[in-house]
């Protein structure tokens, strides 16, 4: 629309039109900015047409980040564990699309990540979401514009070749023609279709897996297999809220990412942790904006991808530049041999189904304290008494204490677990079962700095199990104030030795009620009228 106010003289003319912004001084000049207008309206539509006929050719990594991932395309397993708006959606359908052609288009012809870890024939492809509603809002939507799925954002289109729809009517697989001759297949399927029926993900091949949202182990597991014939791969683009088993199955116990969330590579497994700030198409002013709608637990997760669960971290203060030590501190022989006078203490979880589980504490004179060693290997109680005694190496142990659990009597013979490790030479005590007291204390714990400002607490990058579980110890959303009651083994041993620390001890110069490690041959077990007690 053109708006002309007043006749056209030497004095100004005001131009309105409705996609110009600046005022214009006269017919001629209005003449020439239509034609500039027409001009780039029409390269726009040219544009538009181009990236129709094939949107993977002109993909564009967000970030340094994303384009990492594509380079490492010869890893089997890549993790992309990132903050909102990071763009983890977009790189990973841009990456199906090339797995079904064959190439990453955007990639010069004569740059090896062109074709780095595909198949050099048409594969079957497995994209895991949460739910159909969310396949096809975010990659399967065909509405042309910026509704557009972004999976057919990136097929092109002379090697589309056509979609199976469910009985529900979403788009359930693509058939995409690949350069290598034949027809590339991507086929979907959601967690909550697995959890209606678990069965439904057994029995396929997959040449790569795609996980856009955490899933539940037992879904990996069932999907996984069809990776074994094929040798296939898999990636995971998710923001860690739930499901902290993703984060073991990538990144050892006890080993660190490096720093800035920048790739870090454990044998076959390749992981970046990606900011919302990573995503240079995004500016920086309206993540500020959402970021002052959440708190310090949520921003961890929710822009920058650090897993904290639905919740948050339960130990959130713990740090493991901080806390974590790799080396042997001074005095010690080896990161798991503390000096003799160190006091000894040690809690033990017990299971029937698990391996049991113990927790070694070894406290300075000077009161440092140092969860040195763990055991989380067998069901055994006998072998794990006999573990026990190697890692205590002779010494007096101040306290063992048995979560209450392991007081249980059996029904057959009144004993329990309690009793067979102290038939097997292990002496102990009943632990208190106090958690939220002791969550509180742990939290504390963790706080505390010594008058030249370090740490008082530390643990040995050995104790795989504890710094697992420490890092996927989370809030339950569900249930306020208590944790998810799962992989927590070791944080219930922490928890009972932090309670009952009595300071410490020095065994040479004090008299205390702690009872040393039991010489067994020295022992009798016999209980009055009810004979041997039971292993």
């Amino acid at each position: 629309m053109l708006r002309l106010s007043g006749r056209c003289r030497s004095s100004s003319v005001v131009v309105t039109l409705s996609f110009l912004t600046e005022q214009l001084t006269c017919p001629v000049n209005i003449t020439a900015e239509l034609k500039k207008q027409n001009e780039l309206l029409r390269l726009l539509k040219e544009q538009k047409m181009v990236l129709a006929q094939d949107g993977l050719k002109f993909y564009r990594p967000a970030g340094k980040k994303h384009e990492a991932f594509h380079r490492a395309g010869e890893f089997k397993y890549r993790y992309v564990r990132s903050g909102n708006r990071f763009g983890k959606s977009e790189l990973g359908a841009a990456e199906d699309v090339a797995w079904l052609v064959g190439e990453r288009r955007w990639f010069g012809k004569d740059d090896a990540a062109r074709y780095a870890g595909l198949p050099r024939r048409p594969v079957r492809v497995l994209l895991i979401v949460e739910n159909w509603e969310k396949a096809d809002d975010v990659f399967t939507n065909f509405e042309q514009g910026t509704k557009l799925g972004k999976l057919f954002k990136y097929i092109p289109k002379d090697a589309f070749v056509r979609v199976e729809s469910n009985h529900g009517g979403h788009v359930e697989c693509i058939y995409v023609k690949s350069i290598w001759g034949g027809v590339s297949m991507l086929k979907i399927d959601t967690i909550v279709s697995f959890k209606q029926s678990p069965q439904s993900s057994e029995s396929s091949e997959w040449d790569a897996i795609h996980v856009d949202e955490p899933i539940p182990q037992e879904m990996w597991i069932a999907a996984s297999r069809g990776l074994m014939d094929t040798g296939g791969k898999a990636w995971f683009t998710c923001t860690p809220l739930i499901h902290p088993w993703i984060n073991r199955f990538f990144i050892p116990g006890g080993q660190a990412l490096n720093k800035d969330g920048m790739p870090s590579t454990f044998g076959k497994a390749w992981v970046v942790t990606g900011s919302s700030y990573d995503n240079q198409f995004l500016e920086k002013e309206n993540i500020d904006d959402f970021a002052k709608t959440l708190s310090r637990e949520q921003r961890e997760t929710r822009l920058h991808g650090n897993p904290n669960g639905g919740g948050g971290l339960v130990y959130g203060e713990f740090d493991s530049i901080l806390h974590v030590y790799s080396e042997s501190p001074k005095g010690w022989t080896a990161v798991d041999d503390p000096p003799k006078n160190y006091m000894i203490r040690l809690a033990i979880d017990t299971h029937g189904r698990k391996p049991q589980a113990v927790l070694f504490e070894a406290t300075s004179p000077d009161g440092y304290v140092y969860y040195f060693a763990e055991l989380f290997e067998t069901r055994d109680v006998s072998a794990t008494a006999a573990r026990i005694m190697e890692l205590v190496g002779g010494r007096n142990v101040a306290q063992t204490l048995f979560e209450p659990g392991a007081y249980n009597e059996s029904p057959v013979d009144d004993s329990c677990l309690a009793d067979v490790f102290m038939q097997h030479g292990v002496i102990g005590e009943k632990a208190p079962k106090d958690l939220k007291r002791g969550i509180i204390q742990t939290q504390a714990m963790w706080k505390e700095r010594s008058i030249s400002g370090k740490p008082t607490h530390f643990v040995s990058h050995l104790c795989s199990e504890f710094l697992y579980e420490i890092d996927s110890y989370v809030w339950n959303p569900k249930k306020p104030d208590s944790p998810i009651d799962q992989d927590d083994h070791m944080m219930e041993n922490l928890y009972r030795l932090v309670l009952t620390h009595p300071g410490f001890v020095d065994f040479d110069e004090a008299v205390t009620s702690f009872v040393p490690q039991a010489d067994v041959s020295q022992v009798s077990f016999s209980v009055p009228g009810s004979g041997e007690l039971r292993v």
